[in-house]
């Protein structure tokens, strides 16, 4: 399954597709035969996508069935504030070009804005077998097993989202073809699988510090752990005005040498132990670092920004108990 491609309906197909969407729209529905057919939209495990606002992701289908198929339709839905652009997304294996035999068509369609109701729209993908005849159909079965036939692929939007948020993935509806269908060697008939949804879970993007570089708030380009930085925070304990924390929502991160998500004295002496080479440079889990090495940040390139801190007015040091200074 690594291989990836879009597929462009092909010219034959043009012919066959306005046909079988007919088709399926004026099927009978027909009782599941056997095991129960099943799709999921989403994460295998059960698990949620997670993203952050603006990122591209891929929502991956699943299907599962026990019954020779030669079409499938799949409408899916997503909350329109939470899209910035539909960019199509991958199809694989047996709706793959390159394997052989593989169906003779797979793509993406129309989506349709508020539907299956307002504020939401409907994206869909088609499969379809068309080997030569018209009539000459190759079937898919995938013997009840899980196979990863494609995924949709979305901007999300960078305004309208924050940490927390959850985007559900629900069924769609096309007002032309109505719902999810598989549709038999006989096109007169289809069945509805089991639909089974995901979500989108929204989560923080990374900080963009360096562990260890405690006066990021000069803005220094690339960002590197030196011994300046060991000045820095020393300086900063005892209260020095040319000492500001670069805060990240409030949080010194870059100065939280020992990863115990406070600043205080052992820090410093962590810092000192690293020289030394005695120790090592860590980070609080709440404040997941864009890069974990000066090599990394020089190839991300300076963010727009950078230090991209809130530096706070020169105020007097509390220092917290237990410093170790």
């Amino acid at each position: 399954m690594t291989t990836r491609i879009k597929k462009s309906i092909t010219t034959a197909t043009k012919l066959l597709l306005p046909f079988l969407l007919i088709a399926m729209a004026a099927s009978l529905y027909a009782e599941d035969p056997g095991l129960p057919d099943s799709v999921i939209v989403g994460n295998l495990n059960d698990s949620l996508i997670e993203a952050s606002p603006g990122d591209t992701i891929d929502i991956p289908v699943w299907i599962k069935n026990d019954e020779n198929i030669i079409a499938i339709y799949l409408p899916i839905a997503l909350d329109s504030q939470y899209i910035s652009e539909d960019i199509s997304g991958n199809f694989y294996d047996i709706f793959d070009s390159l394997n052989t035999p593989h169906w003779d068509a797979a793509d993406f369609l129309i989506h349709f804005p508020d539907e299956p109701i307002e504020g939401l729209t409907t994206y869909s993908l088609i499969v379809l077998s068309e080997n030569g005849s018209p009539w000459y159909w190759y079937v898919f079965n995938s013997g009840y097993e899980w196979v990863h036939m494609a995924d949709f692929r979305f901007i999300l939007s960078s305004e309208n989202l924050s940490a927390g948020d959850k985007i559900p993935i629900i069924h769609g509806n096309s007002p032309r073809i109505g719902g999810i269908h598989f549709c038999f060697e006989d096109v007169s008939f289809s069945i509805h699988p089991e639909f089974i949804t995901g979500a989108i879970a929204i989560v923080p993007d990374g900080y963009a510090y360096l562990p260890g570089d405690a006066n990021m708030a000069l803005g220094l380009w690339p960002p590197r752990v030196q011994g300046s930085d060991m000045t820095y925070l020393v300086n900063y304990f005892k209260g020095s005005s040319t000492s500001q924390p670069c805060l990240l929502d409030g949080f010194w991160a870059s100065a939280d040498i020992n990863g115990d998500c406070n600043v205080i004295g052992t820090d410093v002496t962590r810092l000192v132990n690293y020289f030394r080479g005695t120790g090592i440079i860590e980070y609080c889990a709440d404040y997941e670092p864009l890069w974990l090495s000066t090599s990394e940040a020089e190839a991300c390139g300076e963010p727009d920004g950078w230090p991209n801190c809130e530096t706070p007015p020169v105020t007097g040091r509390v220092i917290p108990s237990g410093t170790g200074m």
